[in-house]
């Protein structure tokens, strides 16, 4: 019942999916940090879980900082470079 209402009263949006994107591209395949944030905000608002890469890159960092920080301290500041470079 629960996911009918919720497509009757508006749209949750998870991020899950975007933060397995970025985790996945960057700590299993091995890429940059800007070239998998830049993916994972770009499915975001691809899909139309964010209606702008702006909104999407600003939620996706504030969700992955923490786990990035917990890989790799010098992922962080990377991290913070992609975002910005999106805005």
């Amino acid at each position: 019942m629960a996911g009918f209402f919720s497509k009757l009263f508006g749209k949750r949006t998870s991020t899950k999916k975007y933060e397995d994107v970025f985790l996945t591209a960057r700590y299993r395949v091995g890429q940059s940090v800007e070239y998998a944030f830049t993916q994972a905000v770009d499915l975001a608002v691809r899909e139309g879980a964010f209606s702008s890469r702006a909104e999407a890159a600003e939620k996706l960092y504030e969700l992955l900082l923490p786990k990035a920080e917990k890989e790799d301290k010098a992922d962080a500041a990377e991290l913070l470079k992609a975002k910005n470079k999106i805005k």
